[in-house]
């Protein structure tokens, strides 16, 4: 009985991390997605004379989508010579 027990404790400790896990991942995928819609923004809104105020906010939204996903910061660091050149 008391295997039993501490099977099924040992179990429930599990599961409770694999759910937990699940639930962070989830998180900072959408963070992720939101800090792109606002890098989005901040470059979009150049033309407007708010546009040039809330540049500084560009640097820690990258820092932000670089610690968080690493391999979405490179492909906007290769992106970035081909969007400067047009295409070329």
């Amino acid at each position: 009985m008391e295997l039993k027990l501490r099977i099924m404790q040992i179990l429930h400790g599990v599961i409770r991390q694999i759910y937990i896990a699940n639930w962070k991942q989830v998180f900072e995928a959408v963070s992720v997605v939101a800090a792109v819609a606002l890098l989005a923004i901040l470059a979009a809104d150049d033309s407007t004379g708010i546009g040039v105020i809330d540049d500084p906010l560009i640097g820690p939204v990258v820092a932000y989508i670089a610690k968080v996903a690493p391999s979405l910061y490179q492909f906007f660091v290769d992106l970035a010579p081909k969007i400067a050149t047009c295409g070329g």
